[in-house]
């Protein structure tokens, strides 16, 4: 039995936009690091992952499963399970003119005080951890930014999948895969696929306190 069928998502209309972003709204559900970002406001969920999304696919890839039955030449199929990347000498908003593009500032512009300053707390301890380790392999690496399946499709094989899809370029191009998580299943997740917890940070934030853990999956001749 074949695997799910992974697709690049490019140039998406706004339907297929907004099914990303529910999908990811819908598998982030009460997820601290989410609740953090946006200030425990939900509003700002969807623009969050509508923005990261976006920049994905300006700047990096976005990479979808679709539903089974999906027509060949169909651009409206069901969305069951998503990952935002960014490959070698790429990342996420790397400039103003890239950050109003996501839709990322205006929407940072509507935040309140506190949360824009949890903000900056956040974006100064991740940067250390993932630049005390990786230094220039963040930047010449593979960095997963978002990965979400849909909770009723979960437990299929769709997420695993799609990262068997960013490890083989990687190992190709012999290049580590990186990302960060808070959750300890996640954490077994991955590294049953290969990934090492290299450092830890605990993020503290109104909405309740986590702790941000960076895995990397070194490429394949170093393993």
């Amino acid at each position: 039995m074949s695997g799910p069928t992974i697709k690049l998502l490019t140039n998406p209309n706004d339907e297929q936009l907004e099914a990303v972003a529910s999908l990811f709204v819908r598998a982030f559900d009460h997820d601290l690091p989410v609740k953090s970002m946006t200030g425990g406001n939900p509003a700002f969920e969807a623009p969050l992952f509508r923005a990261v999304a976006r920049a994905g696919i300006a700047d990096g890839a976005v990479y979808v499963v679709e539903s089974e039955d999906t027509h060949p030449g169909s651009t409206n199929a069901e969305i069951r399970s998503v990952l935002v990347c960014f490959g070698p000498g790429k990342t996420m908003s790397a400039d103003e003119e890239s950050a109003r593009a996501s839709g990322w500032v205006s929407l940072f512009e509507k935040m309140p005080v506190e949360t824009k300053e949890w903000w900056a707390m956040f974006r100064t301890k991740h940067s250390n951890v993932v630049n005390a380790y990786l230094r220039d392999k963040y930047t010449d690496g593979w960095y997963v930014e978002l990965l979400g399946t849909d909770p009723t499709h979960q437990n299929k094989g769709h997420a695993t999948a799609l990262l068997a899809h960013i490890f083989a370029q990687a190992d190709e191009e012999g290049k580590t895969v990186a990302l960060t998580t808070h959750s300890p299943s996640n954490v077994k997740f991955y590294e049953k696929l290969g990934f090492e917890v290299v450092d830890s940070v605990e993020i503290e934030a109104p909405t309740g306190d986590w702790v941000q853990h960076l895995l990397v999956r070194e490429q394949a001749a170093s393993r």
